[in-house]
């Protein structure tokens, strides 16, 4: 039988038993907990604007005009937080509260992580995902970004270093949606990203927050490096198979030409070369003279050769 009242008392009291537990047990340190950026809100009290800066002092205000599903997901997530830090921070057992920010990047998995997936939600123009990065972008103002390899190499930093206690905020990239959207844009041209994708609120929100730094942890992710693994992490799991060949035009110092962009199988890019009517273009065929030499395909070259 159901014994509580809501979803936040039931988080709350589920993190209570565990660190009342860790206590009890008398061989518990410390307790690390992983949490989300989204309990960190600078947006301010009354929710009608946001403060100019994001650090481990903000704290997500518990009345704002959310949906159900998001209310219950923030609140409990930051009274949760709240209640391990003032309640148990401060004796009994060392607490490190980790507030995490989105997490991108490759991960060994056989699916797409939801957070990889809102990452690249505008690659795919899928709108209902891309709304859920967008409301982590009203709560924090912008996206905080984290790639997968630190949020481990942060935990294991944290349960090594005796002296870390605390709430820390973890992410070291801070870019608006359209922000990532242009880079996709301008790094990968062959999805195609709708304009719609590209603007977006400007807001002046410093990302202020370096206590983990500060402790001596070093992040070795940039922003780029998340969102090309996230693509990475997208293709390897078959989530953006493209199987047309893309043709885009390519300004080098003098004149214009065509680049051959390979994004899948090249039988299929042979194919798309007759079709598209390419087979004049001496780049296009070296490229496919090249990769059946290679792999051996003799009466495919010559058929390259005949055409």
């Amino acid at each position: 039988m159901w014994q509580f009242k809501s979803i936040e008392e039931a988080v709350i009291e589920g993190v209570k038993s565990i660190a009342t537990n860790c206590i009890k047990s008398g061989t518990v340190r410390k307790l690390i907990y992983t949490g989300t950026v989204l309990s960190s809100s600078p947006l301010k009290d009354d929710g009608s604007d946001y403060k100019n800066f994001i650090d481990e002092t903000c704290w997500t205000p518990l009345h704002l005009p959310l949906t159900a599903l998001h209310k219950e997901y923030v609140g409990s997530k930051t009274l949760a937080e709240k209640e391990l830090s003032m309640s148990y921070g401060n004796g009994g057992i060392e607490v490190v509260s980790l507030a995490v920010g989105l997490v991108g990047g490759d991960a060994l998995l056989s699916y797409i992580p939801v957070s990889v997936a809102s990452l690249i939600a505008q690659v795919k123009d899928d709108e209902a995902i891309h709304e859920s990065l967008k409301f982590v972008e009203d709560i924090c103002g912008k996206i905080p970004l984290v790639h997968v390899d630190d949020v481990c190499e942060a935990h294991i930093f944290c349960a090594e270093n005796p002296s870390i206690k605390g709430r820390f905020l973890l992410a070291n990239s801070y870019a608006s949606s359209a922000e990532i959207s242009n880079y996709y844009l301008q790094n990968y041209p062959e999805f195609n990203l709708k304009e719609k994708y590209l603007e977006g609120p400007r807001r002046e929100i410093k990302w202020a927050s370096a206590k983990l730094i500060d402790e001596g942890f070093v992040y070795k992710h940039d922003l780029k490096m998340i969102l090309d693994d996230s693509i990475k992490c997208a293709r390897r799991i078959g989530d953006l198979n493209v199987t047309d060949i893309v043709f885009f035009k390519l300004k080098e110092f003098i004149g214009i030409r065509w680049v051959l962009i390979l994004v899948k199988e090249w039988e299929q890019v042979h194919v798309t070369v007759l079709t598209k009517g390419f087979c004049s273009d001496v780049f296009v065929n070296t490229n496919l003279i090249n990769f059946y030499a290679n792999q051996g395909g003799v009466e495919q070259t010559r058929h390259v050769l005949m055409i």
